[in-house]
């Protein structure tokens, strides 16, 4: 059975904890270091560089914070939702979407995930994919940082 008031309420907590995260804050700056890693990596294998796209980035912020919080279990369940919602803004009807994602602690942490997700396949696939837009979104509780990290490219 569906239940909207328990949908409105989980809208709402989602909501509240989203515009707490809304300030630029220090794990910011790991989102940022993530992209520069990656893309010194994309270069060193003549690949183009990725553009960081905001809505990208909000919608790899929530996930993560989802993650962080336990809202949604550690991975990718949701992963076609979160691309709909870029879709739903513009009008791409071929496109390529991936996403990688991470949890580490410290202040090694985007260093420890970029070296983590190089050194799996899969992961790796996708940073070294035909890709030009990218959002990174990193969400830390209770000193474990959670990392999305969303690809996308269109035609």
């Amino acid at each position: 059975m569906h239940n909207a008031g328990n949908e409105d309420t989980e809208e709402q907590d989602t909501k509240e904890k989203v515009s707490s995260y809304d300030e630029f804050t220090p794990v910011h700056i790991y989102e940022i270091e993530i992209w520069e890693h990656i893309n010194e990596y994309r270069a060193q294998m003549s690949l183009s560089p990725l553009e960081l796209h905001p809505l990208l980035i909000d919608v790899a912020r929530e996930h993560s914070m989802k993650m962080a919080y336990g809202d949604v279990p550690f991975g990718h369940d949701g992963f076609e939702d979160r691309v709909s919602i870029f879709l739903d803004r513009f009008s791409y009807t071929t496109y390529r979407a991936a996403e990688n994602v991470a949890q580490a602690s410290g202040e090694s942490a985007p260093d420890i995930t970029v070296d983590m997700w190089l050194d799996s396949e899969g992961h790796r696939e996708n940073i070294e994919g035909p890709y030009s837009l990218t959002g990174i979104g990193a969400f830390e509780r209770d000193g474990t940082v959670y990392f999305t990290q969303i690809f996308f490219d269109y035609e």
